[in-house]
């Protein structure tokens, strides 16, 4: 990077000295590419050009204050390019975080719809089968498939093929009855998981605003040029890890709701008529797992990229600010603010 050299102080970047090239050959007479081809300016010289000032007033100037002022310049400006990289990280490391979640919560409903789309189809066959049981009992009852005797036993035939008969639709007809409130059942459960999974996704979006706005103020507090508070760091730490915990239990209870369908489809009938669908089932749950395990993978590289650049802000920080910062604030504390993983968790 280009810099113009200026005596006993760190260089100045040439975006910051460039834009004041007149004031520069008004003072010197000279462009400000031969000024640093000729070795550079001192610290007054750089400021009055800086600060648009004539150099008729470079004696009435403190030369220690010059300096000062330059290296207050070229502090400030390394600041802000860390802050501006930092909150890029920040906003790239919010962004992959939604979409995983966005991503295991579609999953999981697409998971739950088919497996409801399956047992309106099982549900419909079985339909169609009670209703050709039911024809033929009505035919038996009405004499279709039965013939009677001439003789003085047909009347007592009648009566006990007509009871017979009459006990079988009773069994039918509970049959029926059960296997009403069981698809009523299964249709509350369906409902139900549609809805929690809907829940679920609202859920996630003031936590992660609350964490975003609290990482906010943070930034914010760094632009001021004031250190911030060890209680500011604090709730930021606390907002980012209960809406990492938030994450969590959402991805938990997606688990569960995959687990309850494949429940529901062992206990709609024989292993041997399911099997087929039960590894359908399986195989979507662990585009689940892998799906969550992808994000881990992509946090931990994220939280890596983080602490490397936080780091730099914070030995930036304690390099020019150190001697502001009150006793309990250290410069250790600031990495755990962009940390997502809570005390204790795995991140994932």
């Amino acid at each position: 990077m280009k810099r113009m050299p200026v005596e006993g102080c760190p260089s100045i970047p040439w975006h910051l000295i460039a834009p004041h090239e007149q004031q520069a050959i008004r003072n010197h007479r000279q462009s400000l590419e031969r000024l640093r081809q000729r070795g550079g300016l001192d610290a007054g010289e750089a400021r009055l050009i800086i600060e648009g000032r004539s150099l008729r007033e470079h004696r009435d100037l403190n030369q220690e204050e010059s300096k000062q002022w330059v290296r207050d310049l070229v502090a400030n400006d390394e600041t802000a390019a860390l802050r501006a990289q930092l909150a890029q990280a920040q906003q790239s490391a919010e962004r992959a975080r939604a979409e995983l979640l966005e991503e295991a919560l579609d999953a999981a409903l697409d998971l739950v719809t088919k497996a409801t789309e399956w047992e309106a189809r099982r549900l419909a066959d079985e339909r169609d089968t009670e209703r050709q049981r039911r024809q033929a009992l009505c035919d038996a009852i009405d004499g279709r498939f039965i013939t009677w005797d001439a003789g003085g036993e047909s009347d007592e035939v009648r009566i006990a093929t007509l009871g017979a008969v009459a006990d079988k639709l009773a069994a039918l007809r509970r049959q029926l009855v059960n296997e009403r409130q069981r698809r009523q059942e299964a249709e509350e459960q369906r409902d139900a998981a549609q809805q929690e999974a809907a829940d679920l996704r609202e859920a996630q979006a003031p936590l992660w605003e609350q964490g975003i706005r609290n990482l906010g103020r943070l930034t914010a507090a760094l632009e001021d040029g004031s250190p911030p508070s060890s209680a500011a760091l604090e709730a930021a730490r606390i907002a980012v890890a209960n809406a990492d915990e938030a994450r969590d239990a959402a991805l938990t209870q997606v688990a569960a709701l995959v687990r309850d369908v494949k429940a529901l489809v062992f206990a709609s009938g024989p292993l041997d008529d399911f099997a087929p669908s039960v590894l359908k089932y399986e195989a979507a749950e662990q585009a689940v797992r892998d799906t969550i395990a992808n994000a881990a993978d992509l946090q931990a590289a994220a939280r890596a990229h983080d602490e490397a650049l936080v780091q730099r802000v914070v030995d930036h920080f304690d390099r020019h600010f150190g001697f502001m910062l009150p006793d309990d604030v250290k410069p250790s504390v600031v990495p755990a603010v962009l940390d997502p993983t809570p005390e204790g968790g795995d991140g994932g």
